[in-house]
């Protein structure tokens, strides 16, 4: 009887293992397979920005607007972090719809400075026009860094 229960729990033990989820995406470089439905791949974008006077910009966050609606759908994740103490801040773009005709994507990103209080407004500091490279799931999408100096 002991060695049925100590067969039968070792091939529990087996179909469990073996039920797992792999990990999809394990190097964090490939555009990830979110889990969602319909996840066709993304997008990246980073920027270093300084300010007018060329010192970093920490607490500036990216906004972006999409240029080509009508072919690259509408992607999710168009609102990035705040940028750290080195001005260094970055967007990625997860498309959820059918994935663009053409794989390059224009983006308008308009710099926003958040204020630490919340009794003050937020303040647009600049905008730029970007290209950025769609990529499938699992592929590595380029991250080509911007150096950006605001104009406010």
């Amino acid at each position: 009887m002991r060695l049925f229960l100590s067969v039968t729990a070792s091939i529990a033990l087996l179909v469990v293992a073996g039920c797992r989820t792999p990990t999809v995406n394990s190097d964090p470089t490939l555009c990830p397979q979110t889990g969602e439905f319909a996840n066709h791949g993304c997008a990246r974008f980073a920027a270093i920005l300084t300010t007018p006077l060329g010192t970093p910009a920490p607490g500036v966050m990216l906004r972006g607007m999409l240029l080509d609606t009508a072919s690259a759908g509408t992607p999710s994740g168009l609102n990035s972090d705040r940028s750290d103490a080195a001005g260094r801040v970055g967007l990625q773009l997860t498309w959820y719809t059918l994935p663009p005709k053409n794989d390059t994507i224009r983006l308008r990103l308009v710099a926003i400075r958040i204020p630490p209080s919340s009794n003050e407004s937020p303040q647009v500091r600049d905008s730029l026009d970007v290209a950025v490279l769609f990529t499938q799931v699992g592929d590595r999408p380029p991250l080509d860094t911007a150096r950006w100096q605001l104009r406010r």
